[in-house]
């Protein structure tokens, strides 16, 4: 739905609410990708998640500071793979809730990856596979 919509938009300082709960496929993937002043990522209130619906989201949001809150608790193949990755001003990961993680194959690959920033990994609760 929102595929790269905003991709490179690098004077774009403030995400645009997105308020949907459930999510499809690809919806909102690579949707902020290299907005290199955005430094307040929205709301994500979605506890419906779909395979890789926020895959590369944020991905080399250079000046991306904090990680909004992730709310689901159950997950789909890839849905959060390379949210974060190089966010180098990222320092703190959000807290990851999921305690189910369905189709889990890729639900968190390389979120995190090089941001050189983050001082502390994100807690990962008990989960059912």
């Amino acid at each position: 739905a929102f595929f790269s919509i905003l991709k490179h938009c690098t004077s774009l300082t403030t995400a645009p609410e997105l308020p949907a709960t459930t999510l499809t496929r690809y919806c909102y993937s690579r949707m902020f990708e290299a907005c290199s002043s955005l430094t307040q990522a929205p709301v994500l209130p979605a506890t419906t998640l779909a395979s890789t619906c926020y895959s590369g989201m944020f991905s080399n949001c250079s000046s991306l500071t904090q990680a909004p809150e992730l709310p689901a608790t159950t997950l789909a193949y890839g849905c959060y793979g390379s949210m974060f990755a190089y966010c180098s001003s990222l320092t703190q990961a959000p807290a990851l809730p999921a305690t189910t993680l369905k189709d889990y194959d890729r639900c968190y690959s390389s979120m995190f990856y090089n941001c050189t920033s983050l001082t502390q990994a994100p807690e990962l609760p008990a989960t059912t596979l």
